[in-house]
């Protein structure tokens, strides 16, 4: 147990000092000076913008989602680790979406099975029907999480960044929210199988995606 939690803290103080040094912060003052208020510390924040120099659209979303769920936001920190990755599907009004938490040393698990229900018009969601399973990865938490991060799942970059990534219209999309207790990091992969030849980050993204359905018998709706 000393040996798991010395090789998790190593790893968040890399993470934690990676991002420090690369990651562009949100450019609102608000955002850029807000304290957490349970650690008592400036969060950094890693949210891509667009070319316009606002947050994603993926981004913008996400809080009235997480206040349908009753889930709280991940932007002020997390003590140990969270991880979140939301499945998002176009022209379908369900999604899933994977949380994996890291408190006291103990790693657990949830698997939501999500159906927004939208008002008359279709442009906001009334609601959102959830079934929340608990998850126990089939080969071990030691085994998933250092899979998952010599993947790179902390530090991956928006697909944005990344040349010749060919955006289609209405793509399937993987978001992942990444939380410590000073850093917050929210990234996106639309279509990763398409370029996994072509981007060692969508492959790796692509993996990630199939450890978590390998060890928690978990399927995608249709593949990303």
């Amino acid at each position: 147990m000393k040996r798991k939690l010395y090789r998790l803290t190593v790893i968040l103080i890399f993470f934690e000092t990676l991002i420090s040094c690369t990651a562009q912060p949100h450019n609102n003052n608000r955002h850029s000076t807000e304290r957490n208020q349970i650690f008592d510390t400036v969060i950094k924040k890693d949210i891509p913008l667009d070319k316009k120099g606002s947050p994603r659209s993926y981004y913008r979303n996400k809080k009235a989602v997480e206040e349908k769920l009753g889930i709280a936001t991940l932007e002020n920190g997390f003590d140990s680790l969270q991880i979140r990755i939301w499945y998002g599907y176009a022209f379908n009004d369900s999604s899933q979406l994977i949380i994996l938490k890291n408190v006291t040393g103990k790693w657990s698990g949830e698997l939501f099975s999500l159906i927004y229900m939208m008002n008359q018009e279709g442009d906001s969601i009334e609601s959102i029907n959830k079934v929340i399973v608990n998850g126990e990865p089939k080969s071990g938490w030691k085994y998933l999480i250092e899979k998952i991060i010599n993947l790179n799942i902390l530090t991956l970059p928006d697909y944005h960044t990344l040349s010749d990534y060919n955006q289609t219209a209405d793509g399937d999309a993987v978001i992942i929210e990444v939380s410590t207790k000073n850093v917050y990091r929210i990234y996106s992969y639309q279509e990763p199988h398409m370029f996994q030849d072509k981007h060692w980050q969508a492959k790796n993204m692509e993996q990630i995606l199939g450890l978590i359905e390998e060890e928690f018998n978990f399927k995608r709706l249709r593949k990303l």
